[in-house]
């Protein structure tokens, strides 16, 4: 990772022992300050940010005329940790290996960016729209990611260990091996995510079918650290009747109070055409209705 640094310009010495000695500093100035090869290429943050972004606001407002435009810029490697981007514009945006530790990204537009082992930690994103984001491997401990919009992001391996989701939306995201111990999932929306079983489909040729309905199993999610699936409003085996019913599911941490969340998956038994009373044998009426005839 590269850490940005506000000196600049470069050292002219004459004595070759002086010089040396100057240029290792220098080097070793450069490889924690600097952006680039040597001394003269260091920069602040808020400057290697106005020389990415197309227009980079120091002093950002929820308006758009106020706001930083960083649409595919290449953040990655960088050290933004404490950095203003609230309300920013981030969409496709290479945060890859940024630090972001305690950044303001209240209110920050982000869809479908790169932010693969992002450093996160502390950092306000409530209200952020992270839809389709890749978030594989970030540490979002202590994140504040209340009311922001996850859907379909992929969090993959990522740390939510005390993080804030109150009221956030992860519908369809993927929380494959992540680690939500002590996360706050207050009203969070659930629906679709790994947390959830699939959808489940069955129709008239499906095994269990009858004209009352279906008998419909799932098995367990393979669920993150620190959360547990379950109760449901149906138990795994129960005959569901035509049509679509909705399985709400509970979703428990170990946050310590009032900080658990519903998700839900849909069962759909399906019949086919005319189906919906069985065929009285013998009777050549029922049989043409049975038929569709």
């Amino acid at each position: 990772m590269t850490i940005l640094d506000s000196q600049s310009g470069r050292t002219r010495i004459r004595s070759t022992r002086l010089a040396a000695l100057v240029g290792g500093i220098a080097v070793a100035a450069s490889m924690t300050f600097g952006t680039a090869v040597g001394p003269a290429s260091a920069e602040t943050a808020a400057e290697f940010l106005a020389s990415r972004c197309a227009n980079y606001i120091a002093n950002p407002q929820p308006y758009e005329a106020a706001r930083s435009h960083c649409d595919g810029a290449d953040l990655s490697g960088v050290d933004l940790s404490g950095m203003d981007l609230s309300w920013a514009f981030l969409t496709e945006a290479n945060l890859t290996d940024t630090d972001l530790t305690g950044a303001d990204l209240h209110g920050a537009y982000m869809a479908d960016a790169n932010l693969t082992n992002a450093t996160l930690t502390g950092a306000n994103l409530d209200s952020s729209y992270l839809g389709q984001a890749n978030l594989t491997g970030a540490n979002l401990a202590d994140a504040n990611l209340t009311d922001a919009d996850l859907t379909d992001a992929n969090l993959t391996d990522a740390d939510l260990t005390d993080a804030n989701l109150t009221d956030a939306n992860l519908t369809e995201a993927n929380l494959t091996g992540a680690n939500l111990t002590g996360a706050n999932l207050t009203y969070t929306q659930l629906g679709g995510s790994t947390l959830m079983p699939a959808d489940i489909t069955v129709d008239v040729m499906d095994p269990g079918w009858s004209y009352d309905g279906a008998d419909v199993t799932w098995a367990t999610p393979s669920m993150p650290s620190g959360v547990q699936f379950g109760p449901c409003n149906y138990s795994s085996g129960t005959k569901f009747p035509t049509g679509l019913t909705v399985v709400t599911c509970a979703v428990t941490t170990s946050y310590p109070s009032n900080g658990n969340s519903n998700g839900y998956f849909a069962v759909d038994v399906i019949a086919g055409p005319n189906w919906g009373e069985p065929p009285v044998t013998g009777s050549l009426g029922s049989l043409n209705s049975f038929f569709g005839s």
